[in-house]
């Protein structure tokens, strides 16, 4: 801001213009910044969403082993269990942040704003009750995990309460951040993320796992961080979203909290059964090798580089579940169909990036992340996994699709089944297989109903057929065989830092960007265009 003002003073200095001439100008200028901000908003989402990812599993990679180190595996593992059962108080969101975002864009876009106030009253009113619930199970959860756990959850009471204090306060801030979304202002909220985590979950996690970090700690900090993001998020959506006023939850309306469960039910199911999908595995762990904590960090660190890269890339498809809306509201056909074009091969493209770079430089990442004789467990895990998370992030944007135009009832009903049947076989699988067990739980019914049975499901509800919807993944799974027989040999390299990992990881990009220029004819023009670019920023 200083050097702002310097260069505005001194231009004042040499040209004989006045403040009133000045004016005129500020203001078609601010316009034309606003119009094209609004513009590019979809790119803007999705870039920023992309740098709050990119930071989270950064920062991941530098705190995780900073964590582990400090408080030790088994320490470790008993965070990971308790984050396990708090995590699943997510539940309570009822798929209502779905449906307030789906609403207030279709009301939004329209320009009905009676109903987006309405829309906002009633989503308050359910988080309300949604928040306290959450305060009751936190309460209860007290007295029942060290009650199932008294091995190592014994004395754990305060961090339980937290923990679920701060999944309390998420709940209840949930109406603003979901009108954020609706506006489409999804860079708003991340951006306010990024700022939090660099401060609490980084920063100072940082610092305090070299000057001395307990359990108790960690906690404070997740729940002041949660504190602090939940009330600028707050002021944020009042500043932004005109419609937002006080909180009247009285003034809920009942046309409204039924047309939001009737939305938001099938997602609050398929949010349920991924809870059972995800985050069971801690507990059945925990169940069935009690005196074994660091199994559960050993499993945990196999799912995490194929748990970001989904989060990640499912950025993508995901901000855009509202555009989807707002088409379907229109009736705008032709548009609808050619986002989905674009957001399947714009996540195809990253997902056998991601998913084939974690298959050939899982195992070296992790023996230079953590330098832990247990990676090659962890490693063994994630290599079961990617086929699953292959055929899932694949079908990502179809999903969004269906959420977008309010088709989600067969979608929620396969994604129930397909976690009983997950819960089922972990369970049966980990008596005699171990963390190996549940890992292949978690993964055989993922592939069998996301690469199986989901296309059966769309061509119900979008008329796609099988066959139109394997040949549009055909490109993917030829892109990846190829990428993958490419750089294969960069597995079997000894890196001795990472540096050496570094170099290896820019040469498979290269590789892969030539293999795109050769193989998708869509990107030339742009990869053409990037070149240059990045030539002359090097120079």
């Amino acid at each position: 801001m200083a050097q702002a003002s310097t260069r505005v003073g001194t231009a004042a200095a040499v040209l004989p213009v006045s403040t009133s001439e000045l004016q005129p100008q500020a203001v078609p200028l601010l316009e034309r910044v606003r119009k094209q901000l609004q513009a590019r908003v979809s790119t803007l989402n999705v870039g920023v969403s992309w740098a709050s990812n990119f930071i989270l599993v950064a920062g991941s990679f530098i705190v995780t082993p900073a964590i582990l180190g400090a408080l030790g595996e088994e320490n470790y593992g008993i965070w990971l269990l308790v984050m396990s059962f708090i995590g699943q108080m997510r539940i309570l969101d009822l798929g209502m942040t779905a449906g307030c975002m789906k609403f207030s864009a279709a009301y939004y876009e329209s320009g009905n704003r009676e109903r987006l106030i309405k829309v906002f009253d009633s989503s308050v009113a359910i988080f309300g009750a949604s928040g306290f619930l959450a305060l009751l199970l936190t309460a209860a959860l007290m007295f029942i995990l060290p009650a199932l756990y008294p091995a190592a959850l014994g004395g754990m009471q305060g961090i339980i309460a937290a923990l679920g204090v701060g999944m309390a306060l998420d709940l209840f801030c949930r109406p603003y951040a979901a009108s954020l979304r609706g506006r489409s202002l999804f860079y708003v909220y991340d951006g306010i993320e990024i700022v939090t985590y660099l401060i609490f979950k980084l920063g100072l996690v940082l610092y305090f796992a070299h000057a001395g970090l307990n359990l108790w700690l960690l906690c404070v900090l997740t729940l002041m961080e949660s504190v602090i993001r939940n009330g600028i998020v707050t002021v944020a959506a009042m500043r932004l979203c005109s419609w937002i006023t006080l909180p009247r939850p009285w003034r809920a309306e009942r046309d409204v909290v039924c047309s939001l469960i009737g939305y938001s039910g099938a997602v609050f199911l398929m949010a349920l059964a991924d809870v059972l999908r995800f985050q069971k595995d801690a507990a059945v762990i925990g169940w069935f090798m009690p005196e074994a904590p660091d199994q559960i960090s050993i499993y945990g660190i196999g799912f995490r580089l194929v748990m970001l890269a989904s989060t990640t890339i499912g950025v993508a498809w995901s901000v855009l579940i509202p555009k989807f809306s707002g088409l379907s509201e229109k009736h705008d056909t032709d548009a609808l169909w050619a986002l989905f074009r674009k957001a399947n091969l714009n996540n195809a493209i990253l997902t056998v990036f991601g998913l084939v770079n974690i298959g050939v430089f899982g195992l070296p990442f992790l023996k230079l992340w953590l330098g832990k004789g247990w990676v090659y467990e962890s490693y063994v895990l994630q290599v079961i996994v990617l086929p699953a998370y292959f055929a899932a992030m694949l079908a990502g944007p179809a999903c969004g699709l269906l959420a977008g135009i309010g088709k989600l009832n067969w979608l929620t009903a396969l994604t129930m089944v397909e976690a009983l049947v997950n819960v089922a076989l972990s369970v049966a699988l980990a008596r005699d297989y171990g963390i190996y067990g549940v890992c292949l739980g978690t993964a055989l019914p993922m592939l069998v109903f996301r690469g199986v049975l989901l296309p059966i499901v769309l061509r119900r509800e979008l008329h796609l057929s099988c066959r139109q919807y394997y040949r549009l993944h055909a490109l993917a799974v030829w892109l990846a065989g190829v990428y993958l027989v490419l750089i294969a040999g960069f597995a079997f390299i000894d890196y001795g830092n990472f540096l050496e990992l570094f170099a290896a990881c820019v040469a498979s990009t290269l590789v892969y960007a030539g293999l795109l220029y050769w193989i998708v004819p869509e990107l030339r023009p742009a990869l053409a265009r990037l070149l240059p670019r990045l030539k002359s920023r090097a120079a």
